[in-house]
């Protein structure tokens, strides 16, 4: 399987997993371990198992947001604004 692809639109959204071939310059998509270990080795040395589990967590969302948005399941944001209103009442 051929993980490298072109023309990209969501080379720079945090979390879409997406790097850049150190000799060839293209970009290729990360699989869920490749970002997994990335992310684990971004924490600090003394990061806790909390701490490498809300990182995670957030990935996930992000995975989950981007599946979402790929399938047409997103508002608008006149909507969202109406929403927040009335969340935030």
């Amino acid at each position: 399987m051929n993980n490298r692809i072109m023309g990209l639109s969501r080379v720079d959204s945090p979390g879409a997993g997406i790097e850049f071939d150190r000799k060839s310059g293209y970009p290729y998509i990360m699989t869920n371990k490749q970002k997994l270990l990335a992310a684990m080795k971004k924490l600090p040395a003394n990061a806790s198992y909390e701490d490498a589990m809300e990182q995670l967590v957030f990935l996930s969302k992000i995975d989950e947001g981007i599946k979402d948005a790929d399938a047409g399941r997103t508002i608008s944001h006149a909507k969202l604004k109406q929403k927040m209103a009335r969340w935030l009442k």
